[in-house]
């Protein structure tokens, strides 16, 4: 977990099916305080309630009353909830679906069926970034005029140009910063103040994301391939830091 002194994290789960609960609470309880509500509607009613707010907020896309895509509007539309991390799980493996909870807000999404590793692999990774993004907010705080539409508009017109460079492996954080017109200094600040990362790290994040995609919709079967395609070294480090960060192999999802 985050560390023997940290306190337990309460995470918040958003799940109709029951076997999914019964699975949901046996592998994570014994790290984490639960909360599991049916449905998005329900999750609101609790989080209207909540002292203090969960930590993290996992929550299944396809539920009655309110979807996780409908609950995830409502939390990022509103001030208080909208800095909660949100794990989505789905199985709706389709790039449009992705693309779609990304431009909402997520900070992952875990496809069905998982392992128990690659999720708690994926929910400490969000719930390691967020208390990072706190701690640095704390001692630099955002400009006072600067909404939260701003800064999400911001940060994802940052992936986007990053995201369209990732194939060339001497893209560099001072091409970063060019191609977003700020100094090489205010763009490592402005990254770790809004995504809780360094700027190298922001990158690697970047490529890690953008190979499992090119995995999941199965355009690429050679891991080298994969490789190359977003500008990391080799098919063994790609497959090294793809388990890393989520928690299975990269053959996995093949």
């Amino acid at each position: 977990m985050l560390g023997t002194d940290a306190p337990v994290a309460h995470l918040l789960v958003a799940e109709d099916n029951p076997e999914l609960q019964t699975y949901l609470r046996a592998i994570l309880s014994p790290d984490y305080h639960l909360t599991l509500v049916g449905n998005g509607r329900a999750a609101l009613e609790h989080l209207a309630g909540a002292e203090p707010l969960p930590d993290l907020i996992l929550s299944d896309v396809m539920m009655p009353e309110m979807d996780g895509f409908q609950l995830l509007e409502t939390l990022r539309d509103n001030d208080v909830w909208h800095p909660i991390p949100v794990v989505l799980l789905t199985a709706l493996a389709g790039s449009d679906e992705r693309l779609r909870a990304f431009r909402i807000g997520i900070d992952d999404y875990i496809t069905k069926p998982f392992s128990a590793e690659e999720l708690k692999v994926r929910i400490e990774n969000a719930l390691r970034n967020q208390v990072a993004r706190r701690e640095w907010q704390e001692t630099e705080p955002a400009e006072p005029d600067e909404t939260a539409d701003h800064a999400d508009a911001w940060l994802r017109q940052l992936r986007e140009t990053a995201r369209q460079n990732l194939g060339n492996p001497q893209f560099n954080i001072d091409d970063l910063a060019e191609r977003m017109g700020i100094s090489r200094k205010t763009l490592y600040r402005q990254i770790r103040l809004r995504a809780g990362l360094s700027a190298n790290q922001f990158i690697q994040e970047l490529r890690l994301l953008q190979a499992r995609e090119l995995i999941e919709s199965g355009q690429y079967r050679n891991l080298r391939l994969v490789a190359e395609a977003v500008g990391l070294r080799s098919a063994d480090y790609l497959s090294r830091r793809y388990r890393e960060r989520f928690g299975k192999s990269p053959a996995a999802d093949g």
